[in-house]
Parts: C-alpha cells; sequence; structure tokens
C-alpha cells in the first residue's frame, strides 16, 4: 500500500517514512502542498499524513480538495500538527482528516492512527501483510 507524507521538514519526514517502510509500506514524500496534491491526482496513493503547516496548500486545505474529489475521497487523512488546541482540532476534522495527531507525540501515537486506516476491510484486503504487522504491534479488539 502506498501512502503519502507531506511534510516541508525533512527530518520528521524521513523519521516517519522509515517508521512506515518497515511495515511494509510503500512511502513517497511530498516537501510542500502543492507537490503532495500532484502526487495525489496521479493516483495510486491509500493514506496521506499531511503536515498542517507546510509551503503551498496547508494540510487542511489539501484535505478540502482530497475530499471534493470523487476519485480520491476514500483516502484516509492524517493530519500531523503542532497545534493543540481544541479549536484546531475541530478544524482539522471539519476539514475532512479522519485523524488529528500532535506532532510531538507522533512516535506514540502514529503507529495506532495509521492502524486504524488497516482496521476497515478494504485496507485489510489491499495489504494482508501490513495489517498482520500493524495487528501484531498494536492488537484492537476487531483483530
Amino acid at each position: 500500500m502506498r501512502v503519502l507524507i507531506a511534510d516541508d521538514e525533512p527530518t520528521g519526514a524521513l523519521m516517519l517514512s522509515r517508521s512506515l517502510g518497515r511495515w511494509g509500506l510503500e512511502v513517497v514524500v511530498a516537501h510542500d502542498g502543492e507537490e503532495a496534491w500532484r502526487m495525489i491526482q496521479n493516483g495510486g496513493i491509500a493514506m496521506a499524513i499531511l503536515d498542517w503547516m507546510m509551503p503551498g496548500a496547508d494540510g487542511p486545505e489539501l484535505c478540502r480538495r482530497i475530499r471534493k474529489d470523487e476519485r480520491h475521497a476514500h483516502m484516509h487523512l492524517i493530519l500531523l500538527t503542532a497545534r493543540n488546541s481544541r479549536a484546531d482540532v475541530v478544524a482539522g476534522l471539519d476539514a475532512g482528516a479522519d485523524d488529528y495527531l500532535i506532532s510531538r507525540s507522533t512516535s506514540r501515537n502514529c503507529a495506532p492512527a495509521c492502524t486504524s486506516a488497516f482496521v476497515s476491510s478494504p485496507f485489510r484486503t489491499a495489504s494482508p501483510t501490513v495489517w498482520r504487522n500493524c495487528r501484531r504491534r498494536w492488537p484492537t479488539s476487531s483483530s
């Protein structure tokens, strides 16, 4: 399964990319919102992890674009940000994010948030190896 990380911070994107790659995911990285949008338009992306603040289109704007586009509206979206107010969380989810992660807790919370994408049967069917790897590390009540 192909996952897009859109983050203008190279170190964070690299760390997250390596973590997801260990699960057997194919990871592609965009360093700004417009590059991410072009990659999404090219197809093949099943899940996107989007930084809130980046050049070009920001994370919430990408969420809105993706949800409006029938070809990609089904994509699982995780918004990654340092913004932690209740209003920010609501704004991110209203923009179309499926999950909202505070960036300083990424290493702890990204795995369970990504695992939630695999709980749905389309992801299990599309990537059974990744599903098994996630289920072993982070068991859920539905596994």
